[in-house]
């Protein structure tokens, strides 16, 4: 039996968006964004976490630098853009850890003060 033409194309269509939104990454792609997001939000966590971070970078332990970083960014409410938030997210679901919890970002629009000058940068 054949589809009509407009059905098949949809058909075609859902199948690509199905298969587009299956790749994640490979490990390559992976450690290059994890590294440069952990790298990115330095600047912003506590100071008293930095030295761990760059630890666990330099060691190879990217995924518990990264699940350090999530929860490290949702206890202190670390200002975090909507593009930082896609790509924990990318992140998390590489590593198949649950995303359910990323509401509890403080999402912020890029460019706001709070997102550049955090508070416990200046004391």
């Amino acid at each position: 039996m054949q589809l009509p033409p407009l059905l098949a194309d949809t058909m075609n269509a859902t199948s690509l968006v199905t298969t587009q939104r299956r790749y994640l990454m490979d490990y390559a792609e992976f450690s290059q964004l994890c590294e440069t997001t952990v790298t990115t939000f330095l600047d912003r966590v506590p100071a008293r976490y930095r030295e761990g971070f760059e630890s666990l970078l330099i060691g190879g332990e990217q995924r518990m630098a990264l699940t350090d970083l999530f929860l490290t960014l949702v206890d202190d409410q670390v200002p975090v853009t909507p593009a930082e938030r896609e790509d924990i997210r990318r992140l998390l679901e590489y590593l198949k850890e649950p995303t359910d919890s990323l509401g509890r970002l403080n999402v912020v629009p890029p460019g706001r003060p709070e997102n550049q000058c955090p508070l416990w940068t200046i004391s």
